[in-house]
């Protein structure tokens, strides 16, 4: 599971982004990586180890919730929208 979250606020020149990933390390271990900053340039990040993919899972979702209350949207390609009817 991989969530972008981007903010733009051109007004103030702020152009950054999150990246939330959940998956196992190389000891097959369930790991949240977490990382930010300024669109286009270095960015820091976090590896976090967690017990069970329920409880990565739950802190991932409460990290991106905390984001979209600062003003980071989901970027539209990750969002689940209904596709038209093709025929």
């Amino acid at each position: 599971m991989i969530l972008r979250l981007e903010q733009h606020r051109p007004d103030r020149n702020r152009f950054r982004f999150h990246e939330i990933e959940i998956g196992p390390d190389l000891f097959d271990i369930t790991c949240l990586r977490h990382r930010w900053g300024r669109i286009g340039r270095w960015s820091r990040e976090r590896i976090e180890s967690f017990a069970s993919e329920d409880a990565a899972r739950a802190a991932a979702d409460d990290l991106a919730r905390r984001k979209t209350r600062r003003g980071y949207v989901l970027l539209p390609q990750q969002l689940d929208l209904p596709l038209g009817d093709p025929g």
